[in-house]
């Protein structure tokens, strides 16, 4: 498995692609899964510094979250998966 399919895996499990943007978010709430597996993936694929947030309130309140604007990942992720824009992939 490659780190492709890594960070797939990971965005079809915590996370989705924004419907309005190329933009891709991974929420959880282990900060130090984020950080240490998701930010570092993130950012060999995308070349950009990439923040950790933290969400106080609405849709996953409580749980820490990044997003990323990347029309490349995007679209290879679209293109090389079945996922679906806006939404969840389970």
């Amino acid at each position: 498995m490659g780190t492709l399919d890594l960070l797939a895996g990971i965005i079809g499990s915590d996370g989705h692609l924004s419907k309005q943007q190329p933009a891709v978010y991974v929420i959880n709430k282990n900060k130090r899964f984020l950080e240490n597996t998701v930010k570092p993936l993130l950012e060999e694929f995308t070349n950009k510094q990439v923040k950790l947030k933290f969400r106080t309130d609405g849709f996953g309140k409580g749980n820490y979250w990044i997003q990323v604007y990347s029309p490349w990942l995007w679209k290879i992720l679209i293109k090389n998966t079945e996922y679906h824009r806006g939404r969840n992939q389970q």
